[in-house]
């Protein structure tokens, strides 16, 4: 049978705090260096992002604003749409519709730039796109919701959802 070392190690909290405070300088100086590098990166690597977003609402012609049920049909469309506006028939004509090459952004690329929304209870839904130009970033969500409206309505045979409320061009980068 191994007999194992029982030895205790004592540490002195004082003598440790002093061994610090000895090095304090260090301690800030890296601290401060770090700062200004993260400074640094953020002003000159990493680009500005800016959203724009608009607002569709989401009615058929069978649906009225009397019951509960109507308001659940409404949110049923709101998930279908979802996946409408971010299809790739509707990516490529708003890139074709805007004069955008394949060869500078294909459909995949316009997609994750998108996010759709609904909030609760509603039949809105909001799509925002996020872009490093804010007045590209307008122009995509514009296009999108304007394209979407039209494809929807011809697809589903129904009357097309109503533009609430166009992208703005927005002034205050989002990150």
């Amino acid at each position: 049978m191994k007999k194992y070392d029982t030895d205790e190690m004592e540490i002195d909290l004082k003598e440790l705090f002093f061994a610090l405070k000895k090095k304090l300088w260090l301690i800030i100086l890296v601290a401060l260096l770090s700062a200004a590098g993260a400074g640094l990166y953020s002003k000159f690597v990493m680009v500005p992002q800016y959203t724009s977003t608009a607002m569709m609402y989401v009615l058929s012609k069978e649906t009225t604003l009397t019951s509960l049920a109507d308001l659940q049909i409404g949110s049923q469309l709101t998930n279908d749409y979802r996946v409408l506006v971010t299809s790739r028939p509707v990516l490529e004509q708003v890139l074709e519709n805007l004069g955008i090459s394949p060869d500078y952004m294909n459909y995949r690329q316009l997609r994750n730039k998108i996010t759709i929304d609904n909030p609760t209870d509603t039949r809105i839904m909001n799509i925002t796109v996020q872009d490093a130009n804010p007045i590209d970033a307008k122009a995509y969500v514009d296009e999108i919701a304007s394209t979407a409206s039209t494809y929807i309505a011809e697809f589903l045979e129904m009357t097309p959802p109503k533009i609430v409320e166009e992208g703005e061009v927005s002034t205050i980068p989002f990150s």
